[in-house]
Protein backbone atom coordinates (compact mmCIF):
# COMPACT_ATOMS: atom_id res chain seq x y z
CA UNK A 1 0.00 0.00 0.00
CA UNK A 2 1.61 3.28 -1.44
CA UNK A 3 1.59 7.04 1.48
CA UNK A 4 -0.87 9.47 0.05
CA UNK A 5 1.94 12.34 -0.87
CA UNK A 6 1.74 15.84 1.13
CA UNK A 7 0.38 17.39 -2.48
CA UNK A 8 -2.43 14.25 -2.96
CA UNK A 9 -3.24 15.21 1.45
CA UNK A 10 -3.86 18.42 1.37
CA UNK A 11 -5.94 18.45 -2.50
CA UNK A 12 -8.10 15.89 -0.40
CA UNK A 13 -8.40 18.13 2.64
CA UNK A 14 -9.04 20.97 0.40
CA UNK A 15 -12.06 18.99 -1.33
CA UNK A 16 -13.15 17.67 1.95
CA UNK A 17 -13.30 21.67 2.79
CA UNK A 18 -14.99 22.63 0.28
CA UNK A 19 -17.81 20.41 -0.15
CA UNK A 20 -18.98 21.07 3.73
CA UNK A 21 -18.89 25.02 3.50
CA UNK A 22 -18.57 28.08 2.00
CA UNK A 23 -16.10 30.46 0.93
CA UNK A 24 -15.13 32.94 1.51
CA UNK A 25 -17.11 33.42 5.12
CA UNK A 26 -16.58 32.12 8.56
CA UNK A 27 -14.92 29.10 9.95
CA UNK A 28 -14.57 27.98 13.64
CA UNK A 29 -11.41 26.83 15.25
CA UNK A 30 -10.26 25.83 18.33
CA UNK A 31 -7.03 25.85 19.73
CA UNK A 32 -5.72 23.70 22.78
CA UNK A 33 -2.48 24.95 24.38
CA UNK A 34 -0.33 25.09 27.52
CA UNK A 35 -1.36 28.11 29.50
CA UNK A 36 1.67 30.02 29.00
CA UNK A 37 2.53 34.07 28.84
CA UNK A 38 1.94 35.47 25.42
CA UNK A 39 0.11 32.81 23.92
CA UNK A 40 -3.08 33.90 23.39
CA UNK A 41 -1.98 37.40 21.83
CA UNK A 42 0.34 35.62 19.15
CA UNK A 43 -2.62 33.20 18.53
CA UNK A 44 -4.48 36.99 17.97
CA UNK A 45 -2.10 38.26 16.10
CA UNK A 46 -1.80 35.44 13.56
CA UNK A 47 -5.64 35.73 13.45
CA UNK A 48 -5.36 38.82 11.70
CA UNK A 49 -2.54 37.81 9.09
CA UNK A 50 -3.43 37.23 5.41
CA UNK A 51 -6.81 38.24 4.33
CA UNK A 52 -8.28 36.28 7.79
CA UNK A 53 -10.50 38.70 9.73
CA UNK A 54 -10.88 37.58 14.11
CA UNK A 55 -14.56 38.18 14.75
CA UNK A 56 -13.67 39.55 18.30
CA UNK A 57 -17.28 38.94 19.98
CA UNK A 58 -16.25 34.91 18.87
CA UNK A 59 -13.14 34.97 20.86
CA UNK A 60 -13.43 32.96 24.05
CA UNK A 61 -10.37 31.59 25.84
CA UNK A 62 -11.39 29.05 28.83
CA UNK A 63 -8.82 27.35 30.72
CA UNK A 64 -8.92 24.27 31.88
CA UNK A 65 -10.05 23.64 35.88
CA UNK A 66 -6.05 22.25 36.66
CA UNK A 67 -4.91 26.09 34.94
CA UNK A 68 -2.73 24.08 32.76
CA UNK A 69 -4.35 24.34 29.41
CA UNK A 70 -6.08 26.90 27.59
CA UNK A 71 -8.88 26.36 24.63
CA UNK A 72 -8.76 28.97 22.32
CA UNK A 73 -11.95 29.22 20.67
CA UNK A 74 -12.37 31.36 17.66
CA UNK A 75 -14.59 32.65 14.43
CA UNK A 76 -12.43 33.95 11.58
CA UNK A 77 -13.99 35.53 8.34
CA UNK A 78 -11.76 33.35 5.43
CA UNK A 79 -11.49 33.98 1.86
CA UNK A 80 -11.26 30.46 0.50
CA UNK A 81 -10.04 26.75 1.75
CA UNK A 82 -6.63 26.84 1.41
CA UNK A 83 -6.62 29.62 4.22
CA UNK A 84 -7.98 27.22 6.51
CA UNK A 85 -4.97 24.96 5.82
CA UNK A 86 -2.80 27.94 6.05
CA UNK A 87 -3.93 28.74 8.71
CA UNK A 88 -3.32 25.29 10.70
CA UNK A 89 -0.26 25.45 9.37
CA UNK A 90 0.75 28.61 11.01
CA UNK A 91 -1.12 27.48 14.46
CA UNK A 92 1.23 24.22 14.23
CA UNK A 93 4.35 26.76 14.76
CA UNK A 94 3.69 28.28 17.55
CA UNK A 95 5.15 26.66 20.99
CA UNK A 96 3.11 25.75 23.44
CA UNK A 97 0.32 24.33 20.47
CA UNK A 98 -0.75 20.55 22.36
CA UNK A 99 -3.68 20.25 19.92
CA UNK A 100 -5.98 21.66 16.73
CA UNK A 101 -9.22 21.27 16.13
Amino acid sequence: MSEETPEAQRARALAILEGAHSFPGPFSFTVITLARQGVTDELRALAGTEGLALFEEHFVVPGSSSGKYLSHRMLLHVPHAESVLDFYERLRSLEGVVQLL
